[in-house]
């Protein structure tokens, strides 16, 4: 890591370059937002494009079940019709029987007279089969009336006595349906436009940030003078594990842009939980205890000089926001290297300050 004093170019320049970062930052805000949008707008339109293709499955199955149902139907009826006719023709002769034997029966005079009483029923039953008949066949009109309705409704065929209705058809409604599941998945190849759009906000954003956070502010210096605090306040003691811990509770709390701080020992081993500020309350983490940072630069940038140095930006992996690393050699009096005490601080929180 090479370190770089505070830019000398100039308050415009450096006003500038604040701008420029400050701007750059609430841009890469945008990329993760558009992320998030991409990928909810993604799951409600595979979600309506499922329920278009169930409904649309559902709609052709009950076309199906309702065409079977109508053929039977007209099948049905055509035979009632024939079944009618039958006995239309066989009431029509036992008319003309029982008119034949009452003129026989009134020929045959008083031997008649009882075989004249069962023409007269028989008679009756002719008249009572003919209405009989009648009534049914009238309910088979109806019946084959109602198939033609519901044959029209699932063929989309329109009677051309009667006014269409464009909300009764079922194959329209089943167009309509599949217009919808196309309509998704054509937003779905919309959506992957915005994914990319949106990794590309990411990409341009970083490099832009990168680029400006190799710069050194006003924001860095005041964030050097608070670590300053720190170790001072860690001052020339031991370095106590539950005392270091205790320290750097209240001092990330005091300052809540820095997003984590640690201290290490001579050997650059962390010997303390990462200490975080969440709504302004400090909280433990024991992922980074023990771990070896003697290969990092802001280790080895610290432990070569006397003074706060800071790190370029980067973007966090935890958080997935810009921050930069200062860290700070604690030495002994005689100078021996006691520890190296680091904190990471939010960029975009420090220069919204």
């Amino acid at each position: 890591m090479q370190t770089r004093s505070p830019i000398d170019a100039g308050a415009g320049r450096d006003t500038a370059l604040l701008q420029i970062a400050t701007a750059a930052i609430h841009l890469g805000a945008l990329g993760p937002h558009l992320s998030r949008l991409a990928h909810d707008m993604a799951a409600e339109s595979t979600d309506q494009a499922r329920l278009a293709k169930a409904v649309a499955d559902n709609m052709r199955a009950l076309t199906e079940h309702l065409e079977t149902a109508t053929q039977q139907m007209r099948g049905a009826s055509v035979e009632v019709e024939s079944a009618l006719t039958t006995v239309s023709r066989i009431a029509q002769h036992t008319k003309i029987i029982a008119i034949n034997a009452t003129i026989e029966a009134a020929r045959a005079g008083a031997h008649g007279v009882a075989f004249g009483v069962v023409v007269e029923e028989v008679q009756r039953l002719a008249e009572r089969t003919s209405a009989t008949t009648a009534e049914i066949e009238s309910r088979v009109r109806d019946l084959q009336t109602s198939i033609a309705r519901v044959t029209a409704i699932t063929t989309d065929t329109e009677r051309h006595d009667e006014p269409a209705d464009h909300g009764s058809s079922v194959a329209r409604a089943n167009a309509r349906i599949q217009h919808v599941a196309d309509a998704a998945a054509r937003q779905l190849t919309a959506i992957g436009s915005l994914r990319d759009m949106s990794g590309n906000v990411k990409s341009v954003t970083d490099t832009l940030v990168m680029a400006v956070g190799t710069f050194r502010f006003a924001a860095h210096q005041r964030a050097e003078r608070e670590l300053g605090e720190l170790m001072r306040d860690l001052g020339p003691a031991t370095l106590d594990r539950p005392r270091v811990e205790h320290l750097l509770e209240r001092w990330i709390e005091r300052h809540p842009h820095f997003e984590l701080a640690y201290v290490t020992g001579p050997g650059g081993r962390q010997i303390v939980d990462n200490i975080r500020c969440a709504n302004g309350r400090a909280s433990h983490e024991s992922s980074g205890l023990h771990r070896d940072w003697s290969s990092r630069p802001w280790y080895r940038e610290a432990v070569a000089h006397r003074d706060a140095q800071s790190t370029d930006v980067y973007r966090s992996a935890a958080t997935g926001d810009f921050c930069f690393t200062i860290a700070a050699a604690l030495r002994a009096a005689d100078g021996a290297l006691r520890g190296v005490v680091a904190a990471d601080v939010n960029f975009r929180e420090l220069l919204s300050r």
